[in-house]
């Protein structure tokens, strides 16, 4: 019995490790408003709303990064302070590094 209760806590312990592996490997998308650009670090600081306050996140580009800006292939230098972005990002090879940046459009009157 004991055996069994072990092996069964293994069991669960490797799928958990297996789980979180797949869950990092899986790309993220956040929403915010771009505070800095640094293009001489490759980094990109956004002012997001995560749980019940504000915060900043640094978020790495890296080569080949996509850049959109108002539906238009752009660069690191195309992205300015106020813009509200979507970023898809990933937590490797640091932690939040985008694979791509869209700007939103705004929800202005018409």
């Amino acid at each position: 019995m004991r055996k069994r209760a072990h092996a069964a806590l293994r069991a669960a312990i490797g799928l958990a490790a297996i789980l979180s592996l797949a869950s990092a490997a899986e790309p993220e998308k956040i929403t915010g408003t771009v505070k800095s650009v640094d293009t001489s670090e490759s980094q990109v600081s956004l002012i997001t709303g995560r749980g019940h306050a504000l915060r900043v996140m640094v978020i790495h580009v890296k080569p080949g990064c996509r850049i959109e800006v108002d539906g238009v292939a752009g660069s690191m230098t195309s992205l300015r302070r106020g813009q509200v972005v979507e970023i898809t990002y990933r937590n490797e090879p640091h932690p939040y590094t985008a694979e791509s940046i869209a700007t939103v459009p705004s929800a202005g009157p018409k």
